[in-house]
């Protein structure tokens, strides 16, 4: 259970990272890129001491970050579905107008 938890965890913590760092090379500009770098070092770091000192708050800070990129996750799949539905709605409504 505990692999399944952690996996898990790490799936979705890798999946957040990896689509801001996608989002944010859409900018032509070095400095976004530069600034996302050291937060994300900071992160690192910070939660690493944060993990020896005061671990229950870090599994709390953990839980709740998971929750929420859950729900951001499901908030992206629901947003493409719909709109890919309304791409392939589209073209027959179209053909059947000019008909």
């Amino acid at each position: 259970m505990a692999l399944l938890i952690g996996g898990g965890i790490a799936l979705t913590s890798h999946g957040t990272k990896t689509a801001t760092r996608l989002a944010a090379n859409t900018s032509p500009e070095p400095v976004s890129n530069v600034l996302l770098s050291l937060a994300g070092d900071g992160v690192s770091i910070g939660g690493s001491l944060l993990a020896v000192s005061h671990p229950l708050v870090l599994a709390v800070i953990v839980g709740v970050a998971s929750i929420g990129s859950l729900f951001v996750c499901r908030w992206i799949y629901r947003s493409l579905r719909r709109l890919f539905l309304r791409e392939q709605r589209a073209p027959a409504l179209f053909q059947s107008a000019t008909q």
